[in-house]
């Protein structure tokens, strides 16, 4: 890597301070991380330096995984915002994982690195969803019979799975959707783009066969927007829609705050 494009990755850094530069290890690391966030990944990892070496003006990641176990009390030290925080931990623990498969790290520093950092505090609640409440979201869906009702009562079965992400729900089609054999076609990106079968409940089958008679034969992805007069208006559902679809429905349902992560919890 030429040291223009080291430079060019490091100087995202500089929006925490001094101009920050950094080793190829780190610049290399950067180059992994989709562009539309390489520049908070960048900032998180010149906040966790300066939390632990204020004078630094050169970031290596030696420096970084050495420091590590303190750097959550650093980062507090320093009055940032939650935020912010759990940025530069996130940057920090992909480093972590980058330097360990490439070699740079062995796995018991490895494992000491993760262990002795603690998650930033989340806003909002983070507990699960008690089953209870579940359980009637999940039956008030089931009771409308309009096509919306219909979407939603397979889309919030879906939500409640732990092994599916919202992201994956979204790019979900039809022939992914195996009833005979209760499993999901789910394509994931770990070490190549590859398909992994994930097994569903009954009931997540009985709700996705009442959407797919629905939804007919119609082109796009498994899930549709529907309109207020009850018409597909699309071939995508955003996920970014599903927590406003979560909490519809627990309104209707009578339910406290309950968002589509209380319900992956669950």
């Amino acid at each position: 890597m030429s040291d223009v494009r080291v430079l060019s990755l490091c100087h995202i850094a500089s929006a925490c301070g001094p101009l920050l530069t950094c080793d190829k290890i780190v610049a290399g690391y950067l180059t992994t991380v989709p562009t539309t966030t390489r520049r908070l990944h960048a900032s998180g990892l010149g906040r966790a330096l300066r939390a632990l070496r204020p004078d630094a003006t050169h970031l290596t990641w030696h420096d970084v995984m050495v420091e590590s176990a303190h750097l959550d009390a650093a980062l507090r030290a320093r009055a940032d915002s939650p935020r912010l925080i759990a940025w530069a931990l996130t940057a920090v623990r992909g480093l972590a994982t980058y330097a360990r498969m490439c070699g740079w790290l062995t796995a018991s520093d490895y494992e000491r690195t993760r262990d002795s950092q603690q998650r930033a505090p989340r806003r909002g609640r983070t507990s699960a969803a008690p089953r209870g409440a579940v359980a009637a979201l999940l039956l008030t869906a089931l009771r409308d019979t309009a096509l919306a009702g219909r979407r939603d009562a397979a889309l919030l079965a879906l939500l409640c799975h732990p092994a599916v992400a919202h992201s994956e729900i979204a790019r979900l089609v039809p022939a992914d959707v195996d009833l005979a054999g209760r499993r999901l076609h789910v394509q994931r990106l770990v070490g190549g783009l590859h398909s992994v079968h994930v097994p569903l409940p009954l009931a997540t089958c009985e709700a996705l066969a009442h959407w797919l008679a629905a939804r007919g034969d119609r082109p796009g992805r498994l899930f549709l927007p529907i309109d207020k007069a009850g018409r597909i208006v699309g071939d995508t559902l955003s996920p970014a829609i599903f927590p406003a679809i979560v909490e519809r429905r627990a309104t209707r349902a009578g339910l406290g705050a309950i968002s589509s992560t209380d319900l992956r919890r669950a």
